[in-house]
């Protein structure tokens, strides 16, 4: 069954009300491949899954001192029903993340990832920058995160030697609550308005998606769960992972994971096996999909794509919003335990 699309305030108010991890990226379905999205070779093998998987059932690399460099570009363009896009504008953003230190929450030690990130964005001039922490924990059933606050600066118990004290200073990402000048300015006068009720759309379910994967809000439901999950915690990784394999990130709004496939991916900090995790939320609309892929080395690639389409007043349909958002990993420093 497709999901089934929320209305714009319905949306807002479960982004406000969602939590979790740091990038996810959908996968762009209309055909269009988006500049540095992941070039894929091949599917599943049984080599394949032996390359991907990790002993004792956990694979997320979680030792002190790992990092990441992720580049990210977010494309946002009108177009008519048919013929050539009215217009495209590229917002692009590189990612810094490393695990700096362990941070003790509900009796529990967590180790900290920091994700920094700066954003070139045509709209606002000078880049800017801030910083997420995001709390992991993760045995042999699963990688699950601590449900709180990303934007909180960590009090670590342990810290890496070669890592400074994280900054305090976190400023938002640049997010375009309404179709800026530059996409609308190419859309003739009497469609604009259309335009903009699709906008509208694109945009709720980007801010749900992009809510439930960078920023977390206090967590007010501390039940004991079942399968390693524990009170004040969303699942982010059930192991082990298959083809086939479901569980739930968290249950109200009501996120959920799949692994749709394990696939070599060609990036430029290397080539790596990898699961394809599809996220499905029933916000979404029946051409939106967000999907992430993960192996030993970490989180590899997120890719989303949305749509809506633009409407006149008799309800023909005239054209489509997209954002299409596409990270890959550029380089990763692994600590040999």
């Amino acid at each position: 069954m497709r999901p089934r699309q929320q209305d714009l305030a319905t949306l807002r108010l479960a982004a406000q009300r969602a939590v979790g991890m740091g990038t996810l990226l959908l996968l762009v379905s209309c055909g269009r491949q988006a500049p540095n999205g992941p070039a894929l070779e091949g599917a599943y093998s049984p080599r394949t899954l032996a390359a991907a998987a990790a002993p004792n059932g956990a694979l997320f690399p979680l030792q002190i001192g790992n990092r990441w460099r992720a580049v990210a570009d977010d494309y946002y363009r009108t177009e008519p029903l048919n013929g050539p896009p009215y217009n495209e504008v590229r917002i692009h953003t590189d990612y810094a993340r490393s695990l700096i230190g362990t941070e003790v929450l509900f009796d529990r030690p967590y180790v900290v990832m920091e994700e920094t990130w700066t954003q070139n964005n045509p709209f606002i001039g000078e880049p800017r920058t801030g910083s997420y922490w995001i709390r992991y924990r993760q045995d042999a059933s699963g990688l699950y995160e601590a449900d709180v606050a990303l934007t909180t600066p960590p009090t670590l118990d342990t810290r890496n030697e070669t890592t400074t004290t994280p900054s305090t200073g976190t400023s938002a990402m640049f997010r375009m609550p309404a179709l800026s000048a530059s996409l609308a300015s190419s859309i003739p006068e009497e469609q604009r308005s259309a335009f903009q009720a699709a906008w509208g759309k694109v945009h709720a379910r980007a801010e749900l998606v992009r809510s439930v994967l960078r920023k977390s809000s206090p967590t007010s439901n501390l039940v004991n769960l079942p399968n390693g999950l524990l009170p004040g915690e969303i699942t982010r990784l059930r192991y082990p992972l298959h083809p086939g394999s479901k569980w739930e990130i968290r249950p109200d709004p009501l996120f959920s994971s799949e692994v749709e496939a394990i696939e070599h991916l060609n990036l430029p900090a290397g080539r790596f096996p990898a699961y394809r995790i599809r996220i499905d939320n029933e916000g979404l609309g029946p051409a939106d999909a967000v999907h992430l892929w993960m192996g030993r080395s970490g989180q590899l690639a997120v890719r989303f794509h949305f749509e809506a389409e633009a409407t006149d007043y008799q309800g023909n349909v005239i054209g489509r919003v997209i954002d299409d958002y596409n990270e890959v990993l550029h380089e990763v420093s692994l600590v040999v335990p």
